[in-house]
């Protein structure tokens, strides 16, 4: 929700961000990741915008992967040729809620230059009251 109008148009679009994440952060649930980075290792950036469809991972089985600590902050998702790549930096990660409203999930945070890690996205949910408190309470968490 914000306090002042955007001008939407086929380039922007809004989206809303979660306040909670534990009815989408499961394998079952479809996951969207979007952007203008390589679609594939030494490949040019793309000139349109690119979407996938993303599975979730769990936080163990990342670990294992990137041989490092997952913490509460983040989400582990996608991996081979469905996951985020160079350029793809603060790509989002979304989900549609069933009555169709899209959420903001994540926001790449670790990307694997290879082009086939699971990307980790900064948890939205987890910053919300920050969000709040830097934006002078304009951005609210749904």
């Amino acid at each position: 929700q914000m306090k002042d109008e955007f001008k939407f148009g086929f380039y922007i679009q809004p989206i809303c961000l979660p306040r909670e994440d534990d009815d989408v952060l499961s394998s079952d649930k479809k996951l969207w990741t979007a952007g203008w980075g390589y679609s594939k290792k030494g490949g040019p950036t793309e000139h349109y915008l690119m979407q996938a469809d993303i599975d979730f991972d769990d936080a163990e089985v990342c670990e294992r992967t990137w041989m490092k600590k997952i913490y509460d902050s983040e989400i582990c998702a996608g991996e081979g040729d469905k996951t985020v790549c160079s350029y793809d930096d603060g790509d989002p990660l979304m989900a549609q809620s069933p009555n169709g409203t899209w959420f903001q999930h994540g926001s790449a945070a670790m990307i694997d230059g290879e082009c086939r890690l699971p990307g980790v996205f900064s948890k939205i949910s987890y910053f919300c009251n920050w969000i709040f408190t830097t934006t002078n309470e304009d951005v609210h968490c749904l």
